[in-house]
């Protein structure tokens, strides 16, 4: 039995390597492509090229693995099945879900890894590689910048902030949208053309307006008044714009989970926050249940070639990426839970995984 486990794993392991490598060269080649105007502008050194392409593939492993594991699963369990190797076990009375067994340890701790690089080697390497790109647009982002662009800030009091530059105390372009406590209604709409501090928490706003909204779903404005000069009482000070805040996606499950809890303690709606939050935690699993799906699919259908075998892999793939972005907009939009939105791609396909294993008789 020990042997045939073996074997089993062994003949998994090399086309899931060799599709695992042929995806992440198409993923090279494509982002080669799709940024060759700036590397021939800018004719970064190769040095430069390999380093900036090794900061991305923690990211393009981490999403390409799924589809390795299927095309892995599809071209060892077919070749076995069409050489009547399947047959032959279970001739020998000995049960498939034993002999497939460490496939399914070996798929766990995929995914388990997957996460894991996802967690912690990917929100270092993309930051990482991004600054890298500047460097080759001869940007310099190693030296601080005296200003910020594009700002969006999370404040206290269910406050936001949005401003075009942050520059000497001055925010420039400024939007402040205030919410009612764990609602997405918006009580006050503060906007101005500039933002002077003036000390102890005073903001001296220069022509700008102040609506005001009922705490309804109609949300109807109940005041508009417009000013030349104003000045507001509010909780940031210069020091909470000067430091750039990772966006949610480009954060880790750790990261995340504390800003979730920031915002909830503000009373400010996480709704959105929430459903990427459980994303991450649910796709590092898609190995394994790609893996549930591939096995009978593998026996079923009978794999001729590798090249069918690497299609029939992507049309799956895209499915199931599908239904998971389909999911997580659910969650989004209130029409399941974040929780339920997120994993609903790997019930449904780990239930059908089920069903044609039984089909199979694999179980």
């Amino acid at each position: 039995m020990k042997l045939l486990k073996k074997y089993i794993l062994k003949s998994f392991i090399k086309p899931f390597a060799g599709g695992l490598a042929a995806f992440l060269f198409i993923m090279v080649i494509a982002h080669f492509f799709d940024f060759l105007h700036t590397f021939l502008k800018y004719k970064p050194s190769a040095g430069t090229l390999i380093s900036y392409f090794l900061l991305r593939m923690p990211q393009w492993l981490t999403t390409i693995t799924p589809v390795a594991v299927l095309i892995g699963i599809l071209i060892s369990l077919g070749t076995l099945d069409n050489n009547n190797e399947i047959t032959a076990i279970r001739g020998s009375g000995i049960k498939l879900i034993r002999v497939f067994f460490p496939l399914f340890i070996l798929s766990v701790f995929i995914s388990l890894t997957a996460g894991a690089i996802n967690e912690v080697v990917v929100p270092r390497s993309e930051p990482a590689a991004d600054r890298l790109f500047e460097k080759i647009k001869e940007k310099s982002p190693q030296k601080e910048k005296k200003f910020r662009e594009n700002i969006r800030y999370m404040g206290k009091s269910n406050k936001i902030y949005f401003a075009e530059r942050f520059k000497n105390k001055t925010l420039t372009n400024l939007k402040i949208i205030e919410f009612y406590p764990g609602t997405s209604r918006e009580k006050k709409l503060i906007i101005a053309h500039k933002a002077v501090y003036s000390g102890n928490n005073l903001w001296n706003l220069i022509d700008g307006s102040l609506r005001t909204f009922s705490n309804n779903e109609a949300s109807e404005v109940t005041g508009y008044a417009e000013f030349k000069n104003r000045k507001f009482s509010l909780a940031e000070v210069p020091a909470d714009f000067k430091k750039p805040v990772k966006e949610p996606h480009k954060m880790g499950i750790i990261q995340l989970g504390r800003y979730i809890r920031k915002l909830k303690k503000s009373g400010m709606p996480a709704k959105r926050e929430m459903a990427l939050y459980h994303y991450k935690i649910a796709f590092p699993f898609a190995s394994t249940i790609i893996l549930l799906l591939g096995i009978p699919l593998a026996l079923f259908r009978g794999i001729q070639s590798m090249t069918i075998s690497f299609f029939f892999a992507l049309i799956i793939s895209f499915i199931y990426w599908g239904a998971f972005s389909v999911g997580r907009s659910l969650g989004i939009n209130g029409i399941l839970s974040p929780l339920l939105g997120a994993w609903s791609a790997n019930l449904v396909f780990f239930a059908v995984g089920i069903a044609m294993m039984i089909k199979t008789r694999i179980i």
